[in-house]
């Protein structure tokens, strides 16, 4: 286990075979949700670049995705699906969850460096998040309108 990774636990109830694609929605909620919050950080980011006093913060994206990756492990294993909380990540009830920004220091040295460099790297780094969102919209939508005939793979959802 990671040792970020702390001893809680979040579970979804159990489901049958042919409510398994459930599993999958529920994920691809978390990620939009997920992409939806770091969208608005990194616009405040934006705004407040060069200001007296101002700290870039970003979501734990890396940390995220480890917990939505070893949910799937879950998912394949037992049909079902577990949340683990880390430092920076609480879940609650009903697909629930709470993210802790942190502070993106490598962003605040660019800041420092090269204001325009630092803005490009804030947009590039929006552009990226918008086709995470847009790609997790996607296969909500495919798997919405066939539920039956829609399965997606973990390595579909996490390649690499």
């Amino acid at each position: 286990m990671d040792e970020n990774l702390n001893l809680q636990y979040r579970f979804t109830s159990n489901r049958n075979d042919s409510d398994c694609s459930a599993n999958i929605v529920e994920l691809l909620e978390q990620v939009i949700a997920f992409t939806q919050q770091r969208n608005d950080i990194i616009i405040n980011n934006i705004k407040n670049a060069g200001k007296e006093g101002f700290c870039p913060v970003d979501l734990p994206a890396a940390e995220f995705s480890k917990v939505l990756e070893n949910a799937v492990d879950e998912h394949v294993l037992r049909n079902r699906l577990l949340y683990c909380d880390t430092d920076n990540i609480k879940f609650g009830l009903r697909g629930t969850f709470r993210v802790k920004p942190v502070i993106d220091e490598s962003a605040a040295k660019l800041m420092d460096r090269d204001i325009d460099e630092y803005i490009n790297y804030q947009v590039n780094l929006n552009l990226e998040n918008a086709m995470n969102q847009h790609s997790a919209s996607e296969l909500l939508k495919t798997l919405q309108s066939c539920p039956d005939q829609a399965f997606i793979s973990a390595g579909e959802l996490f390649p690499g």
